[in-house]
């Protein structure tokens, strides 16, 4: 039989696709820094993964206008090369970079292995755009992102948030 543990590992998480965390994974996430059960991993480091938060129009109106990424809807692309729309998020908030252990995020997609290749890239344009923006912000002396690392606590297994700026 199986384990959990090997299911989670044969399953791989894609980078650049915005995909859904169960909403109840938000609640308990202490400090209320990831507002948003929209994602979109950005990089893989060993056994973590660092992922931006994607929101709608509707959502953007607390978030400094610089951080924010317009997506195009329209120019999204399936596993199999296909155009599809985007239709989780139209913009990404580059304000804060989230990091979370690789295995215990996958617990919380909410999206289904075989639900996943129904789900768009961004469009070429947008990664590039993503990269770069991201890239400028990571270079400015002035305004980083943040850094929050979201961990579960061993103890009584709560989902922590530690937040560094640098």
């Amino acid at each position: 039989m199986e384990t959990n543990q090997q299911t989670n590992q044969a399953l791989t998480l894609p980078v650049l696709k915005p995909i859904t965390i169960e909403k109840e994974f938000l609640d308990k996430i202490k400090g209320d820094s990831l507002k948003s059960n929209i994602i979109m991993l950005i990089a893989e480091e060993s056994d973590y993964v660092f992922f931006l938060a994607c929101c709608n129009e509707n959502e953007t109106s607390n978030i400094d206008p610089e951080d924010i990424i317009k997506l195009n809807t329209q120019k999204g692309i399936l596993d199999n090369g296909q155009d599809a729309k985007i239709t989780l998020a139209d913009s990404i908030d580059l304000s804060t970079i989230y990091k979370i252990n690789y295995f215990d995020l996958r617990k919380k997609v909410s999206i289904s292995e075989k639900e996943l290749p129904n789900y768009p890239y961004l469009g070429i344009e947008d990664q590039i755009s993503v990269v770069n923006k991201l890239s400028t912000k990571l270079k400015s002396a002035t305004n980083m992102p943040r850094l929050v690392l979201i961990k579960k606590s061993l103890n009584n297994q709560e989902t922590k948030v530690n937040s560094c700026t640098t």
